[in-house]
């Protein structure tokens, strides 16, 4: 009797203490149960822990510095690279190239123009030195040497049919356009060094060119001072004819020829590149404008270096010929340089424009770095070096008469094997592609 009262009131106080603790009996923790005296007030009166610092509260956090941006590569001459292919020294890789482009391409608006034959005339004076400027009449056709006293005549491009004889200085020289692949002729007029020079910059102004172009006012200014502290007596005029395509804020923009060398840097460094948006541009209309400028150089020397890299439109392909036609008539040769976005249409077409107005065909490397990726010309071999070094060394072949060849200093790599401007069959023959 008395354990079951001892049990009982041992329930009341177990009951009495939970309900202080405002939940079920069962809720206590052991020491809860085994200190039934404490109450509520004495577990608030202990300390809540402090707080722990998380995204969520007002603890400032570190704020790191930004991250300083890339320094801009400064624009300054001596940048660019370049590599450049005479296929007038090397006509068999040529048309090797033009066969294979025109066979992967059964319909193209690619112009054909037979380069199969070719006649290469030399004219020299009494003491075998090249004559420049040469005049040689081709039945009602008025062709001129160059500064090394040569002339390519290719059938289809001269209207040779029927012509059985050629006419330099007033004397007329029996000719077989058939079997006679190269002639030296000799005439009582002197050589006499080249005293002008008449150089056209014809661009190609949309978007695709936006990096070139800032380099571009930058090497004039190195290349011209080279050429002028070189050939002192040369009188130096520069013309600027820019194009875009239709639909953009121009088509073709031109610039009269100038002898003030400032005045042309200025001219150049402010143009920017914009517009365009497909592939081709105005190509055919920027070099007709070049060609309709008043070059003089009489006594001199006519260079166009057309600096593009899309070609023409399709149904404008077939007027690069006549093009052609008239620049040999006025003895102006381009030379195209291929920017970064060169493609196979392109490069067809500004080598047949090197090729048959005795230029050479220049293209942009990727070894700068500078622009967008630059596609490998189809060539056997080629040298690597800046491209102000290049045009300067085209110039001075130009002015002097004689190729003028890289350093060792200015080589940065060489592809195929090169021998002063030809290639040799012994690795050309697996390069040309």
């Amino acid at each position: 009797m008395h354990y079951k009262n001892f049990l009982i009131l041992t329930l009341l106080l177990l009951f009495t203490g939970c309900l202080n603790k405002g939940h079920s009996p069962m809720a206590g923790t052991v020491s809860e149960m085994s200190m039934p005296s404490m109450s509520r007030e004495a577990d608030m009166a202990i300390p809540p822990p402090a707080p722990v610092a998380t995204e969520s509260t007002s603890v400032p956090k570190e704020e790191l510095p930004p991250k300083p941006l890339p320094p801009k590569r400064e624009v300054q001459s001596g940048m660019l690279t370049a590599g450049e292919i005479d296929d007038n020294l090397n006509l068999e890789y040529f048309q090797k190239y033009v066969d294979k482009v025109l066979q992967r391409k059964k319909e193209t608006p690619l112009p054909f123009i037979s380069t199969k034959k070719r006649l290469k005339l030399k004219v020299v004076d009494r003491n075998n030195q090249a004559v420049n400027r040469a005049k040689v009449l081709v039945g009602s056709t008025t062709r001129y040497t160059n500064s090394a006293g040569i002339l390519h005549l290719f059938p289809s491009v001269d209207d040779t049919q029927n012509i059985d004889s050629i006419t330099i200085a007033n004397q007329v020289v029996p000719i077989n356009f058939d079997t006679t692949n190269e002639k030296t002729i000799t005439i009582n007029n002197s050589a006499t060094a080249v005293k002008s020079l008449d150089l056209m910059f014809v661009i190609d102004t949309t978007g695709s060119m936006s990096d070139e172009m800032e380099y571009l006012a930058k090497e004039f200014e190195s290349i011209v001072s080279n050429i002028k502290n070189k050939y002192p007596n040369v009188d130096i005029r520069f013309g600027l004819t820019l194009y875009k395509d239709k639909g953009d804020d121009y088509v073709v923009k031109d610039f009269a020829f100038t002898s003030e060398t400032q005045k042309m840097k200025e001219q150049l460094a402010a143009q920017s590149a914009n517009g365009g948006g497909d592939y081709p541009e105005a190509m055919d209309k920027g070099i007709q404008k070049g060609l309709e400028a008043s070059w003089a150089a009489e006594d001199g020397v006519r260079i166009m270096f057309l600096v593009a890299d899309a070609p023409p439109h399709d149904e404008d392909m077939q007027k690069m010929l006549p093009l052609i036609k008239e620049a040999r008539d006025k003895a102006v040769r381009v030379y195209p340089i291929g920017a970064s976005g060169v493609a196979e249409k392109a490069e067809f077409v500004m080598r047949h424009l090197a090729l048959l107005t005795e230029g050479r065909h220049l293209f942009l490397t990727d070894d700068s770095g500078i622009g967008n990726s630059h596609e490998e010309p189809k060539v056997a071999c080629y040298q690597v070096t800046r491209l102000d070094q290049l045009i300067r060394r085209v110039l001075e072949s130009e002015l002097s008469g004689k190729r003028v060849e890289a350093t060792k200093d200015e080589l940065i790599r060489t592809v195929g094997s090169y021998n002063n401007g030809i290639c040799t069959p012994s690795k050309a023959s697996n390069t040309n592609n």
